[in-house]
């Protein structure tokens, strides 16, 4: 179980250490986070979301970053309109009951615009998760990716080491053991091995 007050200081000291020296995520390669971004969705279709973003290490990395960060609050902020979407429909449903059933036409439309939000919502915690493991990828040299982009290997081993005191980067291990799970080895290293 999370210590929400260890949690709280840890986030708090990440938070401390960026504003001495803000690191941005756009040293990622496109090529490398585009293919992440199908292993993590595609272990997240199997395992579901629940571990997603909301575990320490995801907390702590992802506040140790302002790209992660404003993507994160973005999500959340996302969340919070939904929630004012389902009371609305509460409201829609109960005065269509109450005056005329005509009024339940409004709730179709609120269920596409809240699908649509939680998509969206979506989009933003995968792309978090895909900016963690392609840190971790690329700071671990994983299969060829660190000797592709040697900068970016060199950011991303800086940004490895200012979050590794707090939290563990192990996210990698965790979708590509799945995915070897499915595929043969060599099917599966030759998919995410860097371009040449």
């Amino acid at each position: 179980m999370l210590d929400y007050l260890q949690l709280g200081s840890i986030v708090g000291s990440c938070i401390l250490n960026l504003l001495c020296r803000a690191m941005d995520l756009h040293f990622l390669p496109t090529d490398l986070t585009s293919k992440l971004r199908y292993l993590v969705v595609a272990y997240h279709k199997q395992h579901g979301n629940v571990d997603l973003l909301y575990n320490k290490e995801a907390f702590v990395v992802s506040a140790a970053f302002p790209d992660m960060l404003s993507l994160g609050l973005a999500a959340h902020a996302i969340f919070k309109m939904r929630c004012v979407l389902w009371v609305l429909g509460v409201v829609v449903l109960i005065a269509s009951a109450a005056l005329t059933w005509w009024l339940a036409w409004i709730l179709p439309v609120l269920i596409l615009f809240d699908r649509h939000l939680a998509r969206k919502a979506y989009g933003h915690v995968v792309l978090i998760r895909t900016m963690m493991v392609a840190l971790e990828a690329l700071s671990r040299d994983f299969v060829g990716w660190g000797q592709r982009y040697p900068d970016a290997r060199i950011q991303a081993k800086e940004a490895v080491a200012l979050v590794g005191s707090h939290a563990s980067l192990d996210f990698l291990e965790k979708y590509f053991t799945y995915y070897k799970s499915l595929a043969h080895d060599s099917v599966c290293v030759s998919l995410f091995t860097a371009p040449t």
